[in-house]
């Protein structure tokens, strides 16, 4: 369509208004759309006065669109009474119409009235000098001037008359197809003696008197139409996302007794733990879409540090962040070296190399029809009952199965997922892959006294479950799930989907970031799911309850 805007601006400009008119009666595509409806004739009739009263004032030349544009708007200013806007009758198929012989050469008409040649040459204002031919020499009588003209000259200027009458006569009477009738004097004249009544004719001896129209009187009587009631319209499908099913949820009932982050129920960061300093980069939406964009565009295979300054340089150029490139650059580059810890030991973002790392996966993944009825306390239902009591997310998973996450899901859920990574210990026909975010979240305050802490695996499950986020891993792994399914028909999927890895990058600093008990990596949200969830949620998805 575009392209096809274009190819009429330039036909506008170089060769007006009626080419350009030209050019659209001939798409059928565009003309097609103009005739739609009851109503296409009339507006092609629009359609074809505007064009040509366009044209008159552009005075056939070319004009830019902004010139065309302000002659229409004259046009909206002009009287509507006037004769120049007054909208044409789309249609003259039952219309009489009046025009002169000339005009009517060659044209046919199913009944024709001649009504014009009755009058005499005076009456038509042709009386003028006589001027006749004689042979090729062209004759003219100057006596004229005096009042006194040949009888020659009269009988010659009277017999060229006649036969301009016969010729005019001849292209009147031939333009009937079905009926005739011609308007002839009682006096005598050419008209007359050619028009003399024959059997095939009928004569009318006058024309029938005048007979007054009057309106009769009617009654009209209203009935209201007896209309069927309307059939209930049930919503089968909607389309949907995470962050949609967080908004349906956030609208809902709020639990006021979650337990609340930093508080002073959580276990203290252990003694060995040095004080670590976070750089102090701005948060905010705006902070992380930047720093996703530098994530992105992150070559592995490349001198890490050149990649990501490079990167920054090109992406973080906002007020908020173009004068923190130095400390930006670092943070990344520490969190792109931190090793993810728990199941998945030392892969870090720098240890997988770019062929092994789809970035912004986006995705579409169908569901069942809302009539099946699956909630989203159903994802909760299905996680809680294969979970272990002492997994991570077994409180997030009663927290999911509440009532207030019965939100209907059907029709089909899109999202993108920030990075799938394809990581050692797969082959090709079964890789091994981790779902994997990147999270700016600024979970620690600035006067905490070892900013570390706010990034401690404990707490890390707290920002994760306060944010849905455990929720969103299960939605990515179950598309994940479904594509693979697709792509390697013969794998076992379910074990091809390691787990999930949620990066928070301020409290990723490097590799000497610091473990817990459990080998758990401050700053890195990771968790391998039990066998057969993915195969479960998608059977949800596709309308199996719990």
């Amino acid at each position: 369509m575009q392209d096809r805007v274009s190819e009429l601006s330039n036909i506008l400009q170089s060769s007006g208004i009626a080419a350009c008119a030209a050019a659209i009666t001939s798409d059928d595509s565009l003309m097609s759309n103009l005739s739609r409806g009851t109503q296409g004739e009339r507006n092609i009739t629009d359609f074809a006065h505007v064009m040509e009263v366009l044209h008159e004032q552009g005075n056939g030349q070319g004009c830019s669109p902004q010139q065309a544009l302000d002659a229409f708007v004259q046009l909206l200013n002009t009287d509507e009474k006037s004769e120049l806007v007054s909208r044409r009758v789309e249609s003259d198929s039952d219309a009489v119409k009046i025009m002169t012989i000339h005009s009517a050469k060659g044209l046919e008409f199913p009944c024709v009235v001649v009504a014009d040649l009755w009058k005499s040459q005076e009456a038509r204002g042709t009386s003028r000098p006589a001027v006749y031919y004689r042979g090729d020499r062209r004759v003219i009588d100057v006596g004229y001037a005096l009042g006194c003209t040949s009888d020659s000259s009269t009988e010659a200027v009277q017999e060229a008359a006649d036969e301009e009458t016969r010729r005019l006569i001849y292209v009147a009477v031939t333009r009937a197809k079905h009926h005739l009738s011609v308007l002839v004097p009682d006096t005598d004249n050419l008209l007359a003696a050619l028009m003399a009544v024959k059997p095939t004719m009928r004569l009318g001896t006058g024309l029938p008197n005048l007979v007054q129209f009057e309106q009769p009187e009617t009654t009209v009587t209203n009935h209201e139409p007896q209309l069927a009631a309307m059939p209930e319209v049930r919503q089968t499908y909607r389309r949907t996302s995470f962050s949609g099913i967080t908004a349906a949820r956030a609208a809902t009932t709020v639990n006021h007794f979650a337990p609340v982050g930093q508080g002073f129920d959580e276990a203290p960061t252990p003694e060995r733990i040095e004080r670590v300093e976070i750089a102090a980069i701005p948060a905010g939406t705006a902070v992380g879409s930047i720093i996703h964009e530098i994530f992105e565009a992150i070559d592995t295979d490349n001198p890490l540090e050149e990649e990501v300054q490079a990167a920054v340089q090109k992406h973080a150029n906002s007020a908020l962040l173009r004068n923190h490139h130095g400390a930006l650059t670092k943070m990344i580059v520490q969190s792109m070296m931190t090793p993810f810890g728990g199941p998945f030991g030392d892969v870090s973002y720098a240890s997988i190399n770019k062929k092994d790392r789809l970035a912004e996966m986006n995705f579409d993944m169908a569901l069942a029809s809302l009539d099946k009825g699956v909630l989203a306390s159903d994802i909760g239902k299905v996680l809680a009952s294969m979970l272990d009591k002492t997994d991570a997310l077994r409180p997030y998973a009663e927290e999911l199965s509440h009532q207030s996450f019965n939100i209907p899901l059907g029709g089909l859920l899109n999202g993108s997922i920030d990075a799938l990574l394809r990581i050692p210990g797969g082959s090709a026909a079964e890789p091994r892959l981790i779902i994997s975010d990147y999270k700016s979240n600024k979970l620690h305050t600035n006067d905490m006294a070892n900013p570390i802490e706010a990034y401690a695996p404990n707490r890390l499950v707290d920002a994760m479950a306060h944010h849905h986020y455990p929720l969103q891993a299960l939605l990515y792994g179950t598309a994940v799930y479904r594509m693979l399914r697709w792509r390697l028909p013969n794998a076992d999927h379910d074990k091809c989907i390691a787990g999930v890895a949620y990066g928070f990058i301020r409290g990723m600093v490097g590799v000497d970031t610091p473990l817990d008990e459990q080998g758990h990596r401050y700053g890195v949200f990771a968790w391998a799911p039990p066998s057969g969830l993915w195969q479960r949620l998608s059977d949800l998805f596709a309308g199996d309850r719990p």
